[in-house]
C-alpha cells in the first residue's frame, strides 16, 4: 500500500487513547451485547480482577463512554450500559476482531506464541468471549 493512499493518522487520536487502557476494549466488547450488572463482566473476563473492573468502570464513565443505573431494589442493582459514545466504537472492536483472527500468531511464520489464554486479549481470543461481536 503506498504512503498516499493511506487514512491519515494522528498520534493523539482520542479513541486510540481511550483504547490503549488496559481491558478497556475487553469492556467495551462484553456492553456491545447490551446492558450488564457487574457480575457478568466476572463471567466474561474471568482474569479482571474486581477491583481494576470497579476502576476501569467508573473511568468509562467519566469519559462518557459507559452510563451507569443504579435500581432502588433489595438487594441492590446497578446496570452498566454503552452511552451513545460507547456504542459508536463497536466497528472499531469488530475491526479489532477481525485484525485478531487474521494476525492471530506472530510475525515470525506462525510458530510464535499464540494470542489465546496467554494474553489478556479479549478481541485476540474470539472463543473466550462468545458472541460479543
Amino acid at each position: 500500500m503506498e504512503a498516499s493512499s493511506r487514512t491519515a493518522y494522528s498520534p493523539d487520536c482520542l479513541c486510540c487513547e481511550l483504547l490503549a487502557h488496559k481491558w478497556t476494549p475487553q469492556i467495551i466488547a462484553v456492553l456491545l451485547a447490551g446492558p450488564r450488572r457487574f457480575s457478568a463482566f466476572q463471567v466474561k473476563i474471568p482474569t479482571l480482577s474486581d477491583k481494576v473492573l470497579s476502576r476501569r468502570l467508573a473511568w468509562l464513565e467519566q469519559v462518557g463512554l459507559v452510563s451507569r443505573e443504579q435500581y432502588s431494589e433489595i438487594p441492590p442493582r446497578v446496570e452498566y450500559t454503552l452511552t451513545e459514545a460507547g456504542l459508536a466504537l463497536e466497528p472499531v472492536i469488530a475491526e479489532m476482531e477481525r485484525w485478531s483472527n487474521q494476525f492471530g500468531r506472530d510475525s515470525n511464520g506462525g510458530q510464535g506464541r499464540p494470542i489465546d489464554g496467554s494474553l489478556p486479549l479479549a478481541f485476540g481470543r474470539p472463543r473466550a468471549i462468545d458472541g460479543l461481536i
